[in-house]
Parts: structure tokens; C-alpha cells; sequence
């Protein structure tokens, strides 16, 4: 578990950590669902701090004197006393030997090391820090567990693999000496580098939990929301996630590491905590959700289209509509999984068109006559999403039958979203494939708020002047204004089956 942790030990103990199986250092363009590798690296785990400690110093100051509403949070000047650990590396290497021979990987270290060192000289306010080195990786057993008959001077005596270790022990030297340069450059900091290898290798004995031998509370994951009130519900969306598994980055591609499956165990985890911190808390209440309000909410649901979006990338036009039957029965599964743990009403939105996104049309010239429609869409990305969203109705359909107790209302999104790009200027918008925020046009893509250097001049991906002319924001998602004339088309029933508006969408209708 590669981890950043903070300790801090004095009057009122406090402690956090964030930490995620399969942390880098670097960023890495590899999948967590194949390969492991976790989308939060150190740098955003960094973040995430920076994030964590704002948040937190805003909510002690705001409660004032409240004693009881201070108590599960750090005191502000705390932060510069605690002790920041950070056990993050082995990954990056684990990454470099998959994909690289011995020379090539080599010369990563240095860039690996100094974005450590950069990743310690942006934590604000932290003093004391506790630095591990990486262990010996060659001696993993699932890195020796399938070798046989391996060639003389491959493993060690020990059975580990050496050039892997070779590595982990150049690895750690430069880390060792950024570690003193970083002394030098931060006169009053605390830095402690930890010989895990070392430690490791002699390791004989099984270790006892160091947590338990220095009495220490097993620490809350960041992810565990900060002073946040649930009481009028939780989203689990993401950006960028999906119905189903994908083994692409987030990092590359922008696919979320969060689908759906893993958003239903979200809230399944969520609902059973809040459930007992409810009862645990007696008149301590305010932000929690009352237990039995879990099957009288509305549970909604807007997601597939990054799956359209990745089957485009990857795959055919037949190939990709042999997928959907599976990609719907994934979202069937999340439904009934819902319904199991509680859930009654269902609010599902269908996909839109999307082969009129801006982002998608913006760099094409000179199509082939058919390939757009009469409105500048992508004909084929919108036959495609059409089907999608046929077999999602048909699903709908036999879900009702499935769950007899369940009021499922699904919302034509489609036909409210061509509405509006087909009555653009009726409805006072400007053109339907402008972008609000970013830089596009000419083979130019520069994403909202990202600079860029283009032939030698910096480009800023900057905002339009007013972004309520505009149906798209960004090139993908929909403007303010446009959500807003979307919704007031939906929310009354018009587009939905069966028809009725979403204060009736919680009764099941006959």
C-alpha cells in the first residue's frame, strides 16, 4: 500500500492518511483495472492534502467554540507538528521493469526522484517528515512465484531476482541523496530517510503491527468526507466514468477509475456507514441521513455515454454493437444491486447524441458525403447511441417486471438534447458546435483552463465572454444555460416513460 501519511502526536491525537493500492510517483498511462497501477499519484495525493488541510482549518474555525463539533478535527497548528510519512516508490519501479530493459529505466530514476523531492517541497506548512526507501522488489514472491529453470546468475542466493534488486538499490541511493539536498534546501525541516531495504531483507521473523505497538488509532482514508451534510443525499459520480470496466488511463484518456460497479460498493459502503454512525451518535446527527430515508430517495442515474466513447476508440461499428447487450446488463446488475440494498425509485436517464458533440466534430474537414447529418453530427456515433439506448428501454422495461416494488422512470435525454441543438437560435442560443471553455480549431486542441506552447506561442484554453449563449462548455459537457433548458424540458414528464413529472417519481405507476 503506497502511502502518505500524517501523525500528529500531542495533547489530542490526530491523524490522517492518504494512501491507495498501486500509487506512483510519476504519473503512469496504465489501467488500475489491469495493471494495478492507482490514478492517484503522489502528486495528487498531494493535492489531496493541500485540499484536506484547507477544509479542514475552514471547519474548526467556523465552529468556534463548539467543543463537540471540533472533535473529530485537527487543530490548525497542528499541521506543522505532525510527522509526514511517505512510503511511495515501489510501484514506479514495478512499472519501469514491466516496460523497459535495465539501461532505459536507469535513466527514468533521476526524473522519479525528482518529482518526489518536488512533491516534498510543495507540502505546505509540513516540517518532520519520515522517508522510506523501497524494499527489495526481487524478492516479491509473485515476481519469483512462475520462474523456473532460470538461467545461472538470475536469482540470488536467496531466490530474488538481481537485476531487479540491482535496480531498487540504485534507485535508492539518488533517493538518499535527493533526501540530502532537500536538507540543504529546507533548513528547517526534519527529514529522516528509513532504510526499508535493509530492513526488509533481514527480516527473519513476522513483524507485529507497528499501529498497535506504538497505540495508535488505525487512520481514516481521506476519501472518508471532511464536515460534509448528507442529509438531503451523496453523488458518487465522477467524471468520465462507466457502465463497465475499462483498461484505459485516466491520465491518457480521461476514463475514470470510478464505474459504476464500483459506485454501487461506494454506496453500499456509505449507506452502512452513515446507518451506524446514525445510531452511534445519539443527538450528534446534523449532516448524517436518516436510516429509513434510504428507500424513500430518488436514486438517479446518468452514465454510458464514455462507454459509447471508448467503444468508438477501440472498436468497429459491428463489433461495438455486439457489446452493448453486455454493457446494459452491467447496468441491470447496478439496478438490482440498488434495489437489494434498499432502493425503490429509479430516475435513469438514456444517452445523448453523441456524435453532436463539439469536441468530436471540431477537427473534421472535408467529410465524406453521409458521415454528418443535416446538423453537423456524426450520423454514425448517433445510430450507434440510438441503439445503446433501445436495448437501455427494453432493459428499463423488464427491470419493472424484475423488481416489483420499484418505480423506474426513464428519461429520453436524447430527444431533449437534439431538440435543443435543432431549435438552437429559437431558444437563444448561438451555433451548437461553439465551445465555451478551451481552444480548438485548425488541428489545435487546447483543453478548458490548460496552457499550451503551439508553434512556439503560449496558448491559454480560456472561457468565452458570456457562457449563456453557448450549448456547450468545454466541448463535451453542456453549458449551464443548456442543463438549465434541459432540465426545465425533462422535470415535467415530458420526456420521460411513463409520463410523469419527477415529483411523481417516486410512486410506482400502473
Amino acid at each position: 500500500m503506497e502511502v502518505l501519511r500524517v501523525v500528529v502526536t500531542s495533547s489530542l491525537l490526530v491523524s490522517s492518511v492518504l494512501r491507495v493500492g498501486g500509487a506512483t510517483i510519476r504519473r503512469q498511462d496504465e489501467s488500475w483495472f489491469k495493471n494495478g497501477i492507482s490514478p492517484f499519484p503522489l502528486d495528487i495525493q498531494v493535492e489531496q492534502y493541500v485540499q484536506f488541510k484547507e477544509r479542514t482549518n475552514y471547519l474548526y474555525n467556523k465552529a468556534d467554540t463548539e467543543t463537540s463539533r471540533r472533535s473529530n478535527l485537527p487543530i490548525p497548528e497542528d499541521f506543522s507538528k505532525a510527522l509526514y510519512t511517505i512510503d511511495i516508490r515501489q510501484n514506479d519501479l514495478v512499472v519501469a521493469l514491466r516496460n523497459m530493459n535495465d539501461e532505459q529505466f536507469r535513466a527514468e530514476i533521476p526524473d522519479i526522484v525528482n518529482k518526489f523531492s518536488v512533491a516534498v517541497q510543495i507540502s505546505p506548512r509540513a516540517r518532520a517528515f519520515w522517508i522510506h526507501n523501497t524494499g527489495p522488489i526481487g524478492r516479491l514472491p509473485l515476481a519469483t512465484v512462475n520462474i523456473q529453470n532460470p538461467k545461472p546468475g538470475y536469482l540470488n542466493e536467496h531466490g530474488c531476482i538481481k537485476g531487479w534488486n540491482a535496480a531498487t538499490v540504485e534507485f535508492n541511493k539518488q533517493l538518499k541523496d535527493a533526501v540530502t539536498q532537500l536538507r540543504a534546501e529546507l533548513p528547517q525541516a526534519a527529514l529522516t530517510y528509513v532504510d526499508m531495504y535493509t530492513a526488509k531483507y533481514r527480516l527473519i521473523n513476522a513483524a507485529k503491527n507497528q499501529a498497535e505497538r506504538l497505540k495508535l488509532p488505525y487512520l481514516s482514508a481521506y476519501l472518508d468526507s471532511v464536515g460534509t451534510n448528507f442529509q438531503q443525499g451523496a453523488n458518487f459520480a465522477t467524471a468520465g466514468a462507466t457502465i463497465r470496466q475499462q483498461d484505459e488511463s485516466w491520465f491518457k484518456n480521461g476514463i475514470s477509475p470510478f464505474p459504476l460497479d464500483i459506485q454501487v460498493e461506494q454506496y453500499v459502503q456509505f449507506k452502512a456507514r452513515t446507518n451506524y454512525l446514525y445510531n452511534k451518535a445519539n443527538t450528534q446527527r446534523s449532516n448524517l441521513p436518516i436510516p429509513e430515508d434510504f428507500s424513500k430517495a430518488l436514486y438517479t442515474i446518468d452514465i454510458g455515454q464514455n462507454d459509447l466513447v471508448v467503444g468508438f476508440r477501440i472498436m468497429n461499428d459491428e463489433r461495438f454493437r455486439a457489446e452493448i447487450p453486455d454493457i446494459v446488463n452491467k447496468f441491470s446488475a447496478a439496478v438490482q444491486q440498488l434495489y437489494q440494498e434498499g432502493a425503490r425509485a429509479f430516475w435513469i436517464h438514456n444517452t445523448g447524441p453523441i456524435g453532436c458533440l463539439p469536441l468530436a466534430t471540431v477537427n473534421i474537414q472535408n467529410p465524406k458525403p453521409g458521415y454528418l447529418d443535416e446538423h453537423g453530427c456524426i450520423k454514425g456515433w448517433n445510430a450507434a447511441a440510438v441503439e445503446f439506448n433501445k436495448q437501455l428501454k427494453d432493459a428499463v422495461t423488464q427491470l419493472r417486471a424484475d423488481l416489483p416494488q420499484a418505480a423506474l422512470t426513464y428519461v429520453d435525454m436524447y430527444a431533449a438534447k437534439y431538440r435543443l441543438i435543432n431549435e438552437t437560435k429559437n431558444q437563444g442560443f448561438l451555433d451548437p458546435f461553439n465551445i465555451c471553455c478551451g481552444h480548438y480549431g485548425n488541428g489545435v486542441s487546447v483543453g478548458c483552463g490548460i496552457k499550451a506552447n503551439i508553434n512556439g506561442a503560449e496558448v491559454f484554453g480560456g472561457s468565452c465572454e458570456d457562457p449563456s449563449t453557448v450549448i456547450s462548455w468545454d466541448g463535451v459537457h453542456y453549458s449551464e444555460a443548456a442543463n438549465f433548458w434541459i432540465a426545465n424540458q425533462i422535470l415535467n414528464g415530458s420526456f420521460s416513460d411513463p409520463p410523469n413529472p419527477i415529483t411523481q417519481a417516486y410512486f410506482k405507476h400502473v
